[in-house]
């Protein structure tokens, strides 16, 4: 494909990949469409032409595909089918349950969330209450503390309450709609269960954002394109490479999905979430003598608050490392 038409569509995927972090359902089934069309003609590109058909066939087939999409979306939607409406999530208004110490630490991590909830209040576990400005009334109250407030998520901070008054009042409210969720002491992450006949996920507020499931996808997208780049341009890059010699297993490893060119490095940390191991890690771009403790440091704002834009650069400024 001349360079020209590769250029223009390789900026498209940039910024549909970057620009739109949250749109709407429908914008991401477009861009969906979209990023998988830029896919499909990169790879037609390297095709001998004698291999080659008539782009108009691609166009055509992306063109069919998303208006197949968006119809069959809005027919589930009218459906009322759940798990494909195209409503917005109902704003949260969550009730968080404990000591104030425990209560300004787990607002701490919802303040770190994109979900920008409408309504935190502060549930005192002690009896007698304490005089804060997010004060709603005392753990005896909750009844009354959701109908007033319309509380639709409850925390509990599994460091001031019991587990078994934890059980007995998911058993007592599930019948009010509300959603559950636990926060284990001195950790950032939540444990979630919407009621108590799931058996709950593991998901961290924000700090765990790469684990989301439209930036794995994402990523996974990038590591794609940018292995079909390297290999087509390895006679470029190879030689500017500092260790060559795994420069074109990793190309591969990553195509085929074993690795990801930027993550965690080669380590496996339990307390982030987890994803393939990767060829580059934040740790790389760290200046001077650079401990355990900074490593640990780097990939857990990188986890923290995941954007694809982060591993163009870091592909980038780490060009020459890609075969580490």
């Amino acid at each position: 494909m001349p360079f020209r038409y590769t250029l223009p569509l390789g900026l498209l995927w940039y910024i549909l990949m970057g620009v739109y972090d949250k749109p709407i359902k429908l914008l991401k089934i477009i861009r969906g469409v979209l990023v998988g069309s830029v896919i499909i003609l990169m790879g037609y590109s390297l095709l001998p032409e004698y291999l080659r058909f008539s782009r108009a066939l691609i166009l055509l087939g992306t063109g069919w595909a998303m208006i197949c999409f968006i119809i069959t979306r809005l027919l589930f939607h009218f459906l009322k089918l759940k798990s494909y409406s195209l409503s917005t999530a109902k704003t949260k208004r969550i009730a968080i349950i404990g000591e104030e110490q425990e209560f300004n630490r787990v607002s701490a991590l919802l303040k770190e969330t994109h979900a920008n909830p409408g309504f935190v209040g502060f549930v005192s576990a002690e009896v007698n209450g304490v005089h804060n400005p997010f004060y709603i009334g005392k753990i005896n109250q909750i009844d009354e503390i959701i109908k007033v407030h319309e509380i639709n998520e409850i925390i509990f901070c599994a460091k001031d309450i019991s587990s078994q008054f934890i059980i007995n009042n998911m058993l007592t409210l599930v019948s009010s709609g509300v959603d559950f969720k636990i926060a284990p002491p001195e950790s950032l992450s939540i444990i979630g269960s919407n009621n108590i006949d799931t058996a709950g996920d593991l998901y961290m507020i924000d700090v765990n954002s790469i684990s989301k499931s439209n930036n794995k996808r994402n990523k996974r997208l990038l590591d794609i394109g940018v292995s079909i780049l390297a290999i087509a341009f390895s006679p470029i890059l190879f030689f500017i490479q500092e260790h060559k010699s795994n420069y074109i297993l990793n190309c591969f490893n990553v195509l085929f999905g074993f690795y990801s060119w930027v993550g965690y490095g080669k380590i496996t940390d339990k307390s982030l979430p987890e994803i393939k191991r990767s060829v580059l890690s934040p740790g790389m771009l760290l200046e001077g003598e650079v401990d355990n403790n900074k490593m640990k440091l780097a990939n857990l704002r990188y986890a923290k608050d995941y954007r694809i834009e982060k591993d163009i650069v870091m592909i980038w400024k780490l060009r020459k490392k890609l075969g580490t």
